[in-house]
């Protein structure tokens, strides 16, 4: 991410605009396993709007539990915004994604996965989404987890027989 320095009289046009989805966790620990999909073009700003500690744009739904919050990955390479928006609703609704329930190919199984909670049960659906799911798996996505500990469980959930190599190769640490 550029950082810019100057007096705010420049125009930041010149600069294309990055599209993301993210993963929060929660730290309270009344509430180890809530978790948070969203979408943003700065990362940053987003999680100190949902940790409270800018007034206005946090989500309703990380508000009042759960503070605070912590990225747990953030993946980007999205084209526009619609793309990454796309992506966000069928990560955020993989019971209801036609492509999410394609791909595991049963419809009881893609809401049993939803009702599943915690960082594991997301990594889950992202796995499906970023290797089984059109038009996602065709995207070059990166997946950056800012900490050691989410990179190797996503690792580590991925199949022993991998038949995408392109998303290993798109798994980056940041």
């Amino acid at each position: 991410m550029d950082h810019h320095s100057g007096d705010g009289a420049e125009k930041m046009t010149s600069q294309p605009k990055n599209f993301h989805c993210y993963l929060l966790r929660s730290l309270d620990p009344k509430h180890p396993l809530k978790t948070y999909i969203g979408y943003t073009t700065n990362p940053i700003r987003r999680l100190r709007q949902h940790n409270g500690e800018l007034k206005s744009g946090g989500a309703r739904r990380t508000a009042r539990n759960g503070r605070p919050w912590q990225f747990v990955a953030i993946i980007d390479g999205f084209e526009d915004k619609v793309t990454a928006m796309q992506f966000e609703w069928a990560w955020h609704h993989t019971h209801r994604s036609k492509t999410f329930r394609e791909a595991v190919g049963d419809d009881a199984l893609a809401k049993r996965m939803k009702r599943k909670r915690g960082v594991k049960a997301r990594f889950d659906e992202l796995h499906v989404l970023l290797g089984a799911c059109e038009p996602f798996n065709t995207y070059p996505l990166e997946v950056y987890f800012p900490d050691a500990e989410n990179h190797e469980l996503f690792c580590s959930l991925l199949p022993e027989n991998e038949e995408n190599p392109s998303l290993i190769t798109n798994l980056l640490t940041h």
